[in-house]
């Protein structure tokens, strides 16, 4: 079973014909990306919401509060809780009017 916040990209190619380009689209899906701080900050409030969103359904909050209390915080675990992704998407949109270039740093890096 896939987590839902696990995304995955396949690129079906033909041998001949689409094999010597699969190095170069990695490298444009790796390194060439350019962000823009108002899409950063637009893709931060629309995750900060849809995480708010979850509180709503009560079985998500429970998982959420054990999330809370049987991971370390700075594990996988602890990060993947909605609560603590909406704080952190928050923070980001935040970030993004008062120190932008430090998260576009942050994501470049």
């Amino acid at each position: 079973m896939a987590d839902s916040k696990t995304k995955t990209a396949k690129a079906p190619v033909d041998a001949e014909t689409g094999f010597p380009n699969l190095a170069k689209w990695a490298e444009i899906f790796t390194v060439g990306v350019v962000f823009d701080i108002q899409r950063v900050k637009q893709c931060a409030k629309k995750l900060a919401s849809d995480a708010r969103e979850k509180k709503r359904d009560g079985s998500a909050v429970a998982n959420s509060a054990l999330c809370t209390l049987i991971y370390h915080p700075n594990t996988n675990g602890y990060m993947y809780d909605d609560l603590i992704l909406e704080k952190f998407n928050e923070k980001i949109a935040k970030d993004c009017d008062s120190k932008p270039k430090e998260v576009l740093d942050r994501l470049e890096e």
